[in-house]
């Protein structure tokens, strides 16, 4: 089961049963402090200019937007990026090596 599923069946023992905090995590075996756990990333100022750049320029991979980023001054690790850069739904298409239009009009385009 997802993290957040699990975290969705916790609170509804809980309020449904009035189980306690630890007793639905037991029940679940989930470790209390991972339900309790709660993110202190901040991601949107680098989602927000991550999608500007993509936009401004819809062929360049993350690689190419990291230089742009650290052109710009902004520091950030190149696993955190490619992260963001999934999550935003910005993959470029791959060409297919050896595809040609011209095949379909057999040889004639």
């Amino acid at each position: 089961m997802e993290l957040v599923a699990e975290k969705a069946a916790i609170e509804q023992l809980q309020s449904e049963y009035a189980f306690s905090q630890r007793r639905a995590c037991g029940l679940l075996l989930v470790a209390a402090g991972t339900f309790r756990y709660q993110s202190g990333r901040n991601d949107e100022p680098l989602r927000s200019r991550l999608v500007q750049l993509a936009r401004e320029r819809p062929r360049f991979g993350y690689r190419r937007l990291h230089v742009l980023l650290q052109r710009d001054g902004t520091r950030v690790s190149h696993k955190r990026l490619h992260r963001v850069y999934r999550e935003c739904g910005l993959m470029i298409r791959r060409r297919i090596p050896g595809w040609d239009v011209s095949r379909l009009f057999g040889g004639r385009t």
